[in-house]
């Protein structure tokens, strides 16, 4: 069984504004993401080695995210810091792929600084 649905009607003429919906409370609030991450080289270098990552993580090699993302002159640390798929989903990038392409920007970075790290003591 559904929950009852409340309905506030105001008075005709009537001054005061509107009460906010949680609807549309959740869909303004973007969480952002707090902690921040540096991606070194060129910025739209570091865009394609990205993408060439997460191709490599599926079959369908089809990835709109990443030329929505040079097309707007966005940078991964800008797509991080906004954590905003629905920027992707409006720019016709499938909810799945947009979602995932945001949220493992953070995940990238920290493997790809294992990698350089681990890069670095095998020359010494």
């Amino acid at each position: 069984m559904c929950p009852p649905i409340n309905i506030n009607v105001l008075p005709a003429g009537s001054s005061q504004k509107s009460i906010p919906t949680p609807v549309n409370d959740a869909i303004s609030a973007r969480p952002g993401c707090t902690e921040s991450i540096m991606v070194h080289g060129l910025l739209d270098v570091a865009v394609e080695e990205y993408t060439e990552w997460q191709q490599s993580r599926v079959s369908n090699e089809t990835f709109k995210a990443r030329d929505v993302t040079l097309e707007n002159c966005l940078d991964l640390m800008q797509i991080y810091e906004d954590q905003d798929p629905g920027f992707f989903v409006k720019h016709g990038v499938k909810v799945g792929a947009a979602r995932r392409f945001v949220r493992d920007i953070g995940l990238w970075v920290k493997q790809r600084r294992q990698a350089t790290c681990n890069d670095n003591n095998n020359l010494v």
